[in-house]
């Protein structure tokens, strides 16, 4: 697979939108951004040093953040990023690009962190997150009660299961109350 394929885009993309994010408030070292990553996000969102520098190095040579040492101690310098101005620009770009996504559906196994992604994105944005997980051990207790529904397939009438969408609709409702504090 290339590098520039697959799952490893998005999370680049996704850790290049937080670092971005973080950088607006103050410039920062590697290991504060490794730690101020996993604070925001309440210790979900874990990230190691040497994952960080690759996507600072790409953020660097695209002229997005810039870097400066500084002298700490004796002998120790600390390199310290900053975001510049195309850097501020980029980041409002991906803000509105993930602002203008209505839905975002993410499948795959369990435990690989899809929620707690979305979840520091939102946070970053400062963004609404409605975030719903459904198994296949939850799926009747999570999404609603089930129904008979009679549909044809193959020219053939079976009777299958199918779910309402009551409950997420309602938790959808109720994140638009709670953050925009209006009556839906």
């Amino acid at each position: 697979m290339s590098r520039d394929s697959g799952p490893n885009v998005f999370q680049r993309g996704v850790m290049a939108l937080i670092l971005l994010s973080l950088l607006r408030r103050e410039d920062m070292y590697g290991y504060q951004l490794v730690q101020e990553t996993e604070r925001r996000s309440g210790g979900r969102l874990k990230t190691q040093e040497g994952s960080l520098y690759p996507v600072l190095y790409r953020l660097q040579e695209q002229g997005l953040i810039s870097d400066h040492r500084v002298l700490v101690g004796k002998r120790m310098t600390r390199v310290y990023y900053h975001l510049e101005p195309a850097g501020e620009a980029r980041l409002e770009e991906m803000i509105r690009e993930y602002e203008s996504m209505m839905t975002v559906l993410l499948i795959g196994p369990p435990g690989v962190g899809k929620t707690q992604i979305m979840e520091q994105i939102a946070r970053e944005c400062e963004i609404g997150l409605v975030a719903y997980t459904i198994t296949h051990h939850t799926r009747q207790s999570a999404v609603g009660l089930p129904f008979i529904e009679h549909k044809i397939y193959g020219g053939k009438e079976y009777s299958v299961t199918e779910y309402t969408m009551s409950e997420i609709i309602a938790s959808v409702y109720d994140r638009i109350r709670e953050t925009l504090n209006v009556e839906c």
